[in-house]
């Protein structure tokens, strides 16, 4: 079985728009009482967090918070056995410690008024790291059961 539009030329409505820049697109809508927020990665793969600096990042202009592990607010530590599906019983908690599992996890939130003032916010973070060693097993076999 054919299908008629495979082929076909097709005329699109928003083209001209598009084109032209005319276009609206959802990040043009300037939308009230909105915020911006912009993940901190680690940039080790195991270790602690031994020092964070954000008081650069609390002065760049429209930034509203400043979220890493000493501000965040706290999970519940120990669920009950009908509380399993409660984010304390989750095995990762993030911004909850100084602990860096794995490369590249979120260690601070920086939240602005615009997406470049969290961006400019995020990158003027300064972490010192007491970095470990990592473990590696290529060989390692995970079989999952079904």
């Amino acid at each position: 079985m054919q299908s008629k539009s495979v082929g076909t030329p097709l005329i699109r409505v928003d083209g001209r728009a598009k084109v032209s820049g005319k276009a609206m697109y959802a990040a043009d809508k300037d939308l009230a009482r909105i915020c911006h927020a912009v993940i901190v990665p680690s940039t080790i793969s195991k270790g602690t967090i031994t020092q964070m600096d954000a008081s650069a990042a609390e002065k760049v202009n429209g930034v509203l918070a400043i979220l890493t592990h000493k501000n965040a607010p706290k999970l519940p530590e120990k669920p009950g056995a009908s509380d399993a599906n409660r984010p304390s019983a989750r095995k990762l908690q993030l911004l909850q410690n100084n602990v860096v599992l794995y490369a590249n996890q979120p260690i601070a939130v920086a939240v602005a008024e615009t997406i470049e003032g969290a961006r400019d916010a995020a990158e003027s973070i300064r972490v010192q790291y007491a970095k470990q060693a990592h473990a590696v097993d290529l060989e390692r076999r995970v079989i999952a059961s079904i």
